[in-house]
């Protein structure tokens, strides 16, 4: 019902509900709508077989089929897997290990393949987008050689970072929403600084900001499965706990000081 109502708009799609009161509270919400008609509709048609449900009942039934239990607490059994996985919001919560280890390959292949935006915070003069994969080790500015290496949001313009900056360097007073982002660019750079590229790959994972990724590169990894393996799991904390820190987000922007 939540995939069939992020199609009908009545849901924002992506937002991940890890909540099983919330999810139960879908189906009152949608009754007597053409969501819940669709879904039923949906379900009955694509995701039943009617006939072979019977048949297998009957199969039991009748003692020609056994059923074998196995019960796994810590992680579903490998057939559970892929029937969550199909229809969860973040699998990677519940990935067997050697699932995982293919996960780390295929995280590596979709960050090398982004879109790096950097900004030179010694001069501010200097900007380049460049794909992770042709990056230098360690990156420095064409300008002035320096190698404070600011990464710029996905979601943000250089060229507004690079006012803010001149601001600061001409000493005039931030906003404090200029503050936030010039510091989160100081910060990013300081990471590139003392880490060069491994920093920009940690801070391209989601859920991964200067904090963690410090924390991170910190352990200086001999080998680089290690290093994907704990910006995985990164990422799977931050997933565990999304919905509460949007939550919390949403809580914190409806709040008023009088």
């Amino acid at each position: 019902m939540k995939f069939v109502a992020e199609r009908f708009g009545a849901l924002p799609r992506g937002k991940t509900i890890l909540n099983p009161d919330r999810l139960k509270q879908l189906l009152e919400r949608f009754r007597k709508t053409p969501i819940f008609d669709e879904t039923l509709r949906e379900a009955m048609l694509e995701k039943v077989d009617i006939k072979q449900v019977k048949k297998l009942m009957k199969g039991i039934k009748s003692g020609r089929i056994k059923v074998s239990a196995i019960h796994r607490l810590e992680k579903p059994t490998p057939l559970a897997y892929h029937i969550l996985a199909k229809y969860s919001d973040i699998s990677e919560l519940m990935a067997p290990e050697r699932v995982l280890l293919s996960n780390l390959e295929r995280m590596k292949r979709a960050i090398e393949a982004r879109t790096a935006t950097l900004l030179c915070m010694s001069c501010g003069k200097w900007t380049t987008q460049k794909k992770i994969r042709s990056l230098s080790e360690q990156p420095s500015c064409k300008e002035c050689k320096s190698k404070l290496l600011a990464l710029i949001r996905p979601n943000q313009n250089p060229s507004v970072i690079r006012g803010i900056l001149k601001k600061r360097l001409g000493d005039k007073e931030l906003t404090e929403e200029e503050l936030e982002n010039l510091t989160h660019a100081r910060r990013t750079a300081d990471l590139v600084l003392s880490y060069g590229k491994k920093a920009i790959i940690a801070l391209e994972v989601k859920g991964v900001g200067p904090e963690t990724a410090f924390r991170i590169l910190g352990k200086m990894h001999q080998k680089e499965d290690d290093f994907y393996m704990d910006l995985l799991k990164a990422k799977i904390q931050y997933l565990r706990t999304r919905e509460y820190w949007e939550n919390k987000e949403d809580r914190v922007k409806g709040f008023s000081f009088k």
